[in-house]
């Protein structure tokens, strides 16, 4: 059982990490959201301080950049921790490959890249993974026109102004999850159900129940149990939605609207995207034998004693 328990031990280093991620990546997403608010083109058009210059308004330009100094501060955690992450999966899957390449190498690896993939899954989900925004920065008004009635008289003036730092028209954050939920809220329950079932639900039950079957190999006798393993990939789409997201960076970081347009991918994008390839590799060492011997997955592994955890160690 020395596996069971370097995996354990791995296991809840990463869910540390996984916690300083997630609080780390939802106050950067709290703190923006906050500051894109207060920079929002709404609220400064309005504002007569921003029409009269006077100091509370370099005051809030100034406690405003504060604020975008401490969120880009949070976001070099993030890659940090995010780092640690990739240290610790790193050092994680050489340990149980050096120590116990004597046992069953397609079980050990299956068994680390799974718990692997696990490890990175809660931080995928509930960090922020992609962050949109349209703004521009020094905004000018030139000769905007006012009309007004004194004295029974109509008068017009045209007014020009400049707005110093960032105004906002646009800005939005989500984590996979705020993502689906926003879309059941919006009624899309087409986009949204087939993003749950297909992106989180589909992959996450296939690589569990692969991993029962690494520990307890006659299951696969059950042909309901064979038969998802086998099948459950053409509907596991995880990776699909994270071409699809990098695709929307890409898309709205160079649109050509006429103001500046911003897209960064957060850290929760990297989690998931590691869930997804390490997922990914351990079903391709899981089923990528038979190939080969033209077999079964379940008469391939069982004729191998795939149950590591039965072995004397």
């Amino acid at each position: 059982m020395r596996i069971l328990l370097v995996s354990i031990i791995f296991f809840l280093l990463a869910l540390g990490v996984n916690y300083q991620v997630i609080q780390n990546g939802q106050a950067y997403q709290t703190g923006k959201e906050s500051y894109a608010e207060n920079m929002n083109y709404r609220n400064r058009l309005f504002d007569p301080d921003e029409w009269l210059g006077s100091e509370s308004l370099d005051q809030k330009l100034a406690i405003g950049q504060r604020e975008l100094d401490k969120l880009n501060q949070l976001r070099t955690r993030g890659n940090s921790y995010l780092f640690a992450q990739f240290l610790l999966i790193i050092g994680y899957l050489s340990i149980i490959f050096i120590f116990f390449r004597k046992e069953n190498r397609y079980a050990i690896l299956v068994i680390g890249l799974i718990t692997a993939a696990l490890a990175c899954l809660p931080a995928g989900l509930l960090s922020p993974m992609l962050e949109i925004g349209a703004s521009e920065r020094n905004l000018n008004f030139g000769e905007i026109p006012i009309s007004a009635k004194i004295l029974g008289m109509n008068v017009q003036v045209e007014v020009s102004q400049r707005f110093k730092g960032d105004v906002y028209f646009f800005y939005q954050s989500k984590s996979v999850i705020e993502l689906i939920q926003l879309l059941f809220q919006q009624n899309n329950w087409v986009v949204g159900i087939s993003i749950l079932l297909f992106s989180i639900l589909f992959p996450f039950a296939k690589i569990i129940a692969t991993y029962l079957t690494v520990l307890r190999p006659k299951s696969l006798q059950h042909k309901a149990l064979a038969f998802f393993i086998e099948k459950s990939g053409k509907w596991s789409m995880a990776d699909v939605f994270v071409v699809a997201v990098f695709l929307a960076f890409l898309a709205f970081s160079n649109m050509q609207v006429g103001i500046r347009t911003e897209s960064k991918v957060l850290v929760g994008l990297y989690f998931f995207l590691g869930y997804c390839l390490l997922s990914l590799g351990a079903s391709s060492f899981f089923s990528g034998s038979k190939k080969r011997k033209g077999r079964s997955t379940g008469d391939l592994y069982l004729d191998r004693g795939f149950d590591v955890f039965n072995r004397k160690q």
